[in-house]
């Protein structure tokens, strides 16, 4: 079984090259082994809209969390080693 993601629907696809229900979905609709385009119900509809928005929060996040790992590698660890050192120099004078 393979999965294969895009930014909008995941497919999940079985050995013959759909998924477990017959059917390979896109945004637009899905279509069975006949090659005939069913329309997505307004559940799925609202789900895909909902993955979506959610996959774009979790991009968002991910942008973030890694704009944050900058900061506490390239400047906030760099300062707390140099004032270990500084407080090192201090207690070897005494």
């Amino acid at each position: 079984m393979r999965t294969k993601q895009s930014p909008r629907l995941t497919l999940v696809q079985g050995g013959d090259g759909v998924d477990e229900s017959g059917y390979v979905c896109t945004i637009s609709g899905c279509e069975s082994h006949a090659g005939i385009t069913l329309p997505l119900t307004s559940k799925e509809v609202q789900l895909s809209e909902l993955l979506s928005d959610l996959e774009s929060r979790v991009a968002t996040l991910e942008y973030k969390y890694l704009e944050v790992l900058d900061i506490l590698n390239t400047d906030i660890l760099p300062r707390v080693e140099r004032l270990r050192s500084i407080k090192r120099m201090d207690t070897t004078k005494e």
